[in-house]
């Protein structure tokens, strides 16, 4: 089994303790969070993707409403494989074996394997103001 765990800023990332990218003027940029994904679990985890998406899903079957449009939320998210990356994609790949430019993940390994990735917001110059809520998923295969 994969037992996968996210960090940032020292605090393990759950639904009670979400990434936050603070107070965002419309067109410009959150300050660069990087973040911590680590595999405690027994089994390899292979071809490892993180991606913004519309609404926000924990534990496989709980969701939190989406607040603001495509374009203020999961489209304004980017990724990359660290904070000095001058290449920033619309999703992030981890581990070992990592191609971000051809969207392969690589592996994460068992027991304490962990690579980190980094990602701003970029709400839009025409957003509206107020609260934005979205999601973010993490995928993988493992044996």
């Amino acid at each position: 089994m994969v037992k996968i765990e996210f960090k940032c800023d020292g605090k393990k990332l759950s639904e009670a303790v979400p990434l936050d990218f603070g107070t965002v003027q419309a067109g410009t940029s959150s300050a660069i969070k990087t973040v911590e994904v680590l595999n405690t679990g027994n089994s390899d985890a292979q071809q490892c993707t993180i991606e913004s998406v519309e609404a926000t899903v924990a534990n496989g079957f709980t969701t939190t409403a989406q607040a603001g449009t495509a374009a203020e939320t999961y489209r304004a998210q980017q990724f990359a494989n660290d904070a000095t990356s001058g290449s920033w994609y619309s999703y992030a790949v981890v581990g070992i074996g990592k191609d971000f430019p051809n969207r392969v993940g690589g592996t994460i390994s068992k027991t304490n394997g962990s690579d980190s990735f980094a990602t701003k917001w970029l709400p839009p110059a025409s957003g509206a103001s107020g609260q934005k809520t979205w999601g973010n998923v993490f995928s993988c295969v493992y044996i």
